[in-house]
């Protein structure tokens, strides 16, 4: 059973992060620099309000240009989202050739953690703090 979900673990993290890499290399190379069709975001183009995620493609091409206090001013998410797209590949690589679930251990310890109410709220506060950032800023 939990070699099952460990498997389901780095399936879903590779499937999302190739989805990461080809939107980004979309957005790098086939649109021209630091613009996107707007609104790129369907929860925008829906309620015209931006999402706590919107602004983070453009965050990452502003970063990826070499400017990481734009970028996190465009949106926190954008940095946190190239530190993943660049860490978690490497570590689930590292698990594959080492024969090692260091990378799912910690996802659980993580998934544990985020079911205590406490850290839970904290995270639903930071959050809804970068959304009203981005309703602010009107992104």
């Amino acid at each position: 059973m939990i070699i099952v979900r460990e498997k389901r673990v780095y399936t879903t993290f590779w499937i999302l992060i190739i989805a990461g890499y080809l939107w980004i290399g979309y957005a790098l190379i086939s649109v021209k620099p630091n613009i996107l069709p707007q609104p790129v975001c369907v929860f925008k183009a829906v309620t015209t309000v931006p999402c706590p995620t919107c602004g983070s493609t453009h965050a990452v091409q502003v970063l990826f240009a070499g400017n990481v206090f734009t970028s996190v001013l465009i949106n926190p998410m954008g940095l946190l989202s190239a530190v993943l797209l660049l860490v978690i590949p490497v570590w689930m690589a590292y698990d594959f050739f080492l024969g090692k679930s260091s990378f799912s251990k910690i996802y659980s310890t993580i998934e544990l953690q985020l079911k205590q109410k406490n850290i839970l709220v904290a995270v639903i506060i930071i959050g809804s703090l970068n959304w009203l950032w981005n309703i602010y800023k009107n992104v």
